[in-house]
Order: structure tokens, then C-alpha cells, then sequence
């Protein structure tokens, strides 16, 4: 499989994690050891739909992990051609992964935090609620994400939008 087709099989894996867990179960360890040479060769979309699918499916297929470091060697290098969607899912993902790839969550964040605070404005509600969701994740590990907050709160309270439009975006838990 190409670096495109082993991405939107794992993405897809992670949507199919509640309905199909067992299948899931036997396909992601296969995806994720084809994977770990390929990933050199995704572009911003695949290394973001490849993370953020890592991060959905470490609890019930902890094999997907193997691939995580692979995906943080490229991640820095591609976040300024990622757009907010890539970005917001990369930073959720940092926060969800760090438990199980904290060297691999420290190597993209600088990125990551030295990227979002341009592309608030052109977030829609789901992309704060990742970012909110994330920033309370990292906060610990990384206090730098926390000047991520002033851009994200100005931009929200700008438009106008609720924490109900927030908290119903869509944000996966």
C-alpha cells in the first residue's frame, strides 16, 4: 500500500473503532507495521489523519503506537503546510497520545504551538474545542501552550460563540 491508501485505512479504522472492534483489532497492527517506511512520504493530510487515527485507537489497539514516532519525525517539518483542521487534530491528538508517546508529543509540539496561533481565524467551532481540549491536556507538560489561549479566546468571543457551540462541534472525546 502507498503512504495515501496505509493514511485512509488507519483514519478509516479509527471512524470503524466502536463498530467493528475486532476487525479493527487485526487490521491495525498490519497497517501500522507497513507504515513505519512510509511515512516519509505523506503529505500534511496523511501525517495529521495517521496521528489523530493513532491517538483514537491507542486504548484498543495499543500496537498503533509503533507508529507514532515515526509520524513526530515528519510532523514538525509539514505544520506550516497544514491547514486549521490538520493542525487542531494534530494538537488533540498531542494531548491524547502523550501518555504513551511523551518523547514523540515533545518533538511536535514547538510546531505545533508556533503554527496555530495564525490559523484561529480561519477555525471553525470544532478546531477551538480540539485546541481548548488540548491545551488542558498539555498544560503540564508544555506551559507554552497556554499562550495559545489569548488568540483562541479573542477569536471565540469575537464571533460570538457559545461553550454549547463548543461542546456540540463534533469534537471526538
Amino acid at each position: 500500500m502507498n503512504p495515501q491508501e496505509l493514511s485512509n485505512s488507519l483514519w478509516a479504522s479509527a471512524h470503524l473503532r466502536d463498530l467493528a472492534l475486532k476487525d479493527v483489532k487485526a487490521i491495525v497492527p498490519m497497517l501500522a507495521a507497513q507504515m513505519r517506511g512510509k511515512v516519509g512520504g505523506m503529505n500534511p493530510q496523511e501525517l495529521s489523519n495517521s496521528f489523530w487515527a493513532s491517538a483514537r485507537l491507542k486504548d484498543v489497539v495499543p500496537d498503533v503506537a509503533q507508529i507514532v514516532p515515526a509520524l513526530s519525525v515528519q510532523i514538525p517539518g509539514n505544520a506550516g503546510a497544514m491547514n486549521t483542521q490538520e493542525l487542531s487534530n494534530c494538537f488533540w491528538a498531542a494531548g491524547k497520545l502523550k501518555d504513551v508517546a511523551l518523547d514523540s508529543v515533545r518533538q511536535i509540539l514547538p510546531a505545533l504551538v508556533a503554527r496555530l496561533p495564525n490559523a484561529v481565524p480561519d477555525m471553525i467551532p470544532q478546531h477551538f474545542a480540539q485546541c481548548f481540549s488540548a491545551v488542558e491536556l498539555l498544560k503540564d507538560l508544555e506551559p507554552d501552550v497556554l499562550k495559545l489561549l489569548p488568540a483562541l479566546r479573542a477569536e471565540v468571543a469575537k464571533r460570538g460563540l457559545s461553550e454549547a457551540k463548543l461542546s456540540g462541534s463534533g469534537t471526538v472525546k
